[in-house]
């Protein structure tokens, strides 16, 4: 059956009109589900300043002086940035010398003590300037807070002033608006260059701040390079041309550059901590005066009872006692002081210690005495010329050599004149063991291993463990529990009751003497 064409015209037509609509209505649900733009919001307006009243400008423009000269005040008493300023010009100066003597002990055989020593001075620094940092940004904080309140305050003066000229106000009124406008211009302009002054402060202690942990990484990186190379050969034999060549340059400009950068920074600190000094003669002074009262009061004691005598010996150095409780004391004074100072009062320190030993040891103990002064002596300089790795692994080698000559001697001469004794037997064994020891450290240092002969050269506690065998039992303790017993018939100390038999019986039996000693037991 063919339709008419007319009726075939008409369904086209129907047809392309739907296709049409069917279209436009897909658009229009793609479009309404499309997110709309959001609108930015529009900017919170400033609220505009409000005027003082005219009634109150006077008692306002009172307070609003008072309240610029506060602040005027706080500025010229905070001496947060002066304080700083001055500070850190001696900080710098103590870096410059501090790195040049860093830079030199970055090197192959430097020793683990010396390097963890360098970390802790320089740790102490870098939280010296850490705080400084804080403190310059709370003080910035407050000085931008003061600043935001000057400008509060000039909007609202000047707010005040127009209405004031509006309202035709007396000169009065308007020459006090005028005053207080020009306080705060005034107060502004300091508010200002303080901050300048801070910002400028920040950046110079960010620079040294920077400049220590650079520091303090470099020699962490040290540590652990020198932990890693314990076990291999890190410089060539003692007896090398290299070594003579080294040493030669080390007697030389090397030393002459790195005493000379330890004396600058010992310099610097006194400059900067003389006062310190001051505290420590105090010290002394307090430290004296009390060991003459004791000299004095222990005296009287040994005139009504010549069992002290002994003890009184001892007492007899109050100036010597005190200058070593002086220099012990003195780590709390001088805690942050260069590493040549406390190597000088460590050396200063043998005096009385070497004055007091002579006093409290019988004489045939004299030789060691002087043995550990010589080792000691030597020990301390091998640590000045720590950043001359060929200076110091030479003086450790003599070091050792003398140790393990003196070892031998001491034992060579226990064993011919010695008595036959326990104490005697342990400290051959003892020093049997040193010997040994010593000799692994010459042969390492000899052959080139600097790293594990700085490891294995505890060279002070040996000299301590021997020490306390050798004098076990010092001349002068013989008169100590007599002293005690003096004491503790006393009625601050009664532990003995006043009997005097028993406090003798018990100081023989703890002490091993016999009862039967001679003015003692």
């Amino acid at each position: 059956m063919t339709l008419p064409l007319g009726l075939l015209t008409r369904r086209a037509a129907l047809l392309l009109v739907g296709l049409l609509l069917l279209c436009f209505a897909f658009g229009a649900q793609a479009q309404n589900a499309s997110p709309s733009p959001t609108a930015s919001p529009s900017p919170t307006p400033t609220p505009a300043p409000t005027a003082v009243p005219l009634p109150d400008i006077v008692s306002a423009s009172d307070s609003a002086s008072e309240t610029l000269n506060e602040i005027q005040s706080e500025l010229s008493s905070n001496k947060i940035v002066d304080n700083i300023t001055r500070e850190l010009a001696a900080t710098a100066r103590e870096i410059d010398t501090r790195e040049l003597e860093t830079r030199r002990i970055l090197r192959p055989g430097v020793p683990l003590e010396t390097l963890g020593d360098f970390e802790t001075r320089w740790q102490k620094l870098a939280d010296q300037l850490t705080a400084w940092g804080r403190q310059l940004t709370d003080r910035g904080n407050a000085l931008d807070r003061e600043l935001t309140q000057m400008s509060a305050m000039r909007m609202t003066w000047k707010a005040t002033l127009e209405l004031a000229r509006k309202s035709n106000a007396p000169p009065e009124v308007l020459q006090r608006i005028n005053q207080v406008l020009q306080g705060i211009d005034a107060t502004e302009e300091v508010l200002q260059n303080r901050r300048a002054a801070v910002l400028s402060l920040q950046t110079r202690v960010a620079e040294q701040t920077q400049r220590a942990n650079s520091a303090l990484r470099s020699i962490r990186s040290a540590q652990s390079a020198a932990v890693n190379r314990l076990w291999l050969q890190d410089s060539p034999p003692i007896w090398s041309p290299e070594v003579r060549t080294a040493a030669a340059q080390s007697l030389g400009r090397d030393s002459q550059v790195s005493f000379g950068a330890q004396a600058a920074q010992v310099r610097n600190y006194l400059e900067r901590e003389w006062t310190r000094l001051i505290y420590v003669a105090l010290l002394f002074i307090a430290f004296a005066f009390i060991m003459v009262r004791v000299k004095r009061q222990v005296a009287r004691w040994t005139d009504k009872d010549r069992a002290l005598d002994h003890t009184n010996r001892a007492l007899q150095l109050p100036f010597s006692t005190a200058s070593l409780l002086t220099i012990i004391s003195a780590r709390l004074i001088l805690h942050d002081a260069p590493r040549a100072v406390w190597l000088i009062l460590a050396t200063l320190a043998l005096i009385p210690i070497v004055v007091l030993l002579r006093h409290l040891i019988d004489r045939h103990l004299f030789p060691i005495v002087n043995a550990l002064v010589v080792f000691y002596f030597v020990a301390q300089l091998r640590l000045l010329a720590a950043s001359i790795p060929v200076l110091s692994r030479i003086i450790l080698l003599l070091e050792m050599v003398g140790g393990l000559i003196f070892l031998v001697w001491f034992i060579r001469a226990r064993r011919r004149s010695g008595p036959r004794t326990t104490s005697n037997k342990t400290a051959r064994v003892g020093a049997s063991i040193a010997v040994a020891g010593f000799g692994v450290i010459i042969v390492t240092d000899s052959l080139g291993y600097v790293a594990l002969a700085n490891y294995l050269s505890f060279a002070s506690w040996l000299r301590l463990t021997l020490r306390s065998r050798f004098m076990r039992r010092p001349a002068s303790s013989k008169g100590s529990f007599p002293l005690a017993c003096k004491l503790g018939r006393s009625p601050r100390f009664s532990s003995c009751n006043g009997n005097s038999h028993c406090c003798a019986g018990a100081s023989c039996a703890s002490s091993g003497w016999p009862r039967s000693s001679p003015g003692f037991c």
